[in-house]
């Protein structure tokens, strides 16, 4: 999908040092796997602040959570936005150095 691709794009080469990002071959979110330094819950409120929401995958898990990151959504990204989304995400993380 034109949005998938837009959203890793973006995040590969904008945010390379914050995340991983994973895409399943179907679907409506990606994940994005998190540098050890970054809080799940804090870069999940700065990315849904900056039009990409998202949910710590902590809250999927039952027990103690085997992995770390995102789950983000992009059914509802604007693709010519998505660029601009992403370079504010590493600004108000640079700004904020709060994850």
């Amino acid at each position: 999908s034109e949005r998938r691709t837009a959203v890793m794009s973006a995040f590969r080469q904008h945010a390379r040092e914050l995340v991983e990002i994973e895409a399943p071959e179907t679907g409506m979110h990606v994940i994005a796997r998190l540098a050890d330094a970054v809080s799940e819950p804090q870069a999940a409120d700065i990315f849904t602040q900056h039009g990409l929401p998202a949910m710590p995958m902590a809250s999927y898990f039952m027990n103690k959570p085997t992995t770390r990151g995102l789950l983000v959504s992009f059914a509802n990204v604007n693709v010519e936005k998505v660029e601009t989304q992403s370079r504010k995400l590493i600004t108000a993380r640079e700004a904020s150095r709060q994850l």
